[in-house]
């Protein structure tokens, strides 16, 4: 069955930005159509825990940011672009881990060319 929650993994515009999100991590994400699926693809992609951490989080703020566009879209007759949304993603993204991890030493300029823990 197709549902809404499905969009924000399989629409075209969700598609444009999870290929950014895949070049910008630089690796290629087995998604799936459905959130369980998408979480067990982190979870086997990523043995290390930190790493599996980062890219679970990383990967919450892609879908409520695609989420966040598409409401936007759908409410308030707001037009997005998938790099404007790519762009959110990285400063969310930025802010939210800085302050949760234990890593002092974050850079936004760097976070954008590729996001990393120390």
């Amino acid at each position: 069955m197709y549902t809404r929650r499905r969009k924000v993994l399989t629409c075209s515009f969700a598609g444009e930005v999870w290929r950014w999100f895949d070049r910008w991590t630089g690796r290629g994400h087995r998604r799936g159509e459905d959130f369980p699926s998408l979480i067990s693809a982190v979870k086997e992609e990523y043995k290390e825990k930190k790493k599996r951490k980062l890219h679970m989080a990383l990967s919450y703020v892609v879908l409520w940011q695609i989420w966040k566009s598409r409401n936007e879209a759908v409410f308030q007759k707001k037009k997005s672009h998938p790099m404007r949304t790519a762009d959110e993603i990285q400063l969310l993204a930025f802010n939210w881990i800085r302050n949760r991890a234990k890593c002092l030493s974050l850079n936004l300029h760097e976070w954008c060319i590729l996001p990393s823990i120390n």
